[in-house]
């Protein structure tokens, strides 16, 4: 048997989000599932936009009476300018889709769930998407970064590139606009050291195995045998001290 948990619980543990912003979560939400479904069905950005809306108002309910009309359509044009960027960008392009599951598994008794957003076979490349501007907050871009270096674990050699959407002229490489609309960025990080590598193993195992954290982190025990069955796996070994 082996402890199991998925990578953005332990994201939230080392970054915790305490800000209630409904409204952004929900976005944030909309949009991401919006990209998946507008890459796997080659959707328009008019049937893309309608798709967000419906994940948009599903995912505000018990919030909805808080928005007007006005501030609804505010926000379906920022994602509207938004889709116009992404379909400017490699992920839309080259047709990416989410890759499946994989699993980082950590001395054969701590596995950990991976995801990223999309992944290009062909480059060897996983892009992580964020409906924000990247460096916009110190804080979330710390998080953002961290995120990408626990998706390094489950895809080793891979090139890793977050992407952002931003006003004006954006900082990174990508879609610079400069009337007004809005761009996408993208920012390949570096790999992994090994130093960091170890201590990036070292905070999984401690996250996990602290009991404080357990019920919080929805650590569950699976059998190793079912979960290498289901999910491609990626093995480490460090020494516990």
């Amino acid at each position: 048997m082996m402890f199991t948990v998925p990578a953005y619980r332990i994201v939230n543990h080392k970054y915790p989000i305490q800000e209630d912003n409904p409204i952004g979560i929900a976005f944030g939400y909309a949009f991401d599932r919006a990209l998946l479904e507008c890459n796997y069905h080659k959707l328009s950005v008019a049937s893309t936009l309608q798709y967000f809306k419906g994940e948009f108002i599903r995912m505000m309910n018990g919030h909805s009476s808080s928005i007007t009309q006005e501030q609804l359509q505010q926000i379906l044009q920022q994602a509207s300018m938004m889709l116009l960027a992404y379909k400017q960008t490699p992920i839309y392009k080259q047709s990416l889709l989410r890759p499946k599951t994989r699993v980082v598994v950590i001395n054969n008794t701590i596995g950990v769930y991976m995801q990223p957003d999309f992944y290009d076979p062909c480059t060897d490349t996983f892009y992580e998407v964020k409906s924000y501007p990247l460096r916009k907050d110190e804080y979330m871009f710390k998080r953002l970064c961290y995120q990408i270096k626990l998706y390094q674990l489950a895809y080793p050699k891979s090139k890793a590139v977050a992407v952002g959407f931003c006003n004006g002229n954006c900082n990174s490489n990508g879609n610079n606009s400069s009337n007004g609309s809005i761009g996408y960025e993208l920012l390949e990080l570096p790999s992994l050291t090994p130093r960091e590598k170890f201590q990036l193993l070292q905070e999984i195992m401690e996250a996990v195995r602290t009991k404080s954290t357990v019920d919080d982190m929805q650590v569950q025990e699976e059998d190793v045998a079912v979960v290498l069955n289901k999910v491609e796996a990626v093995f480490y070994s460090i020494a516990i001290g």
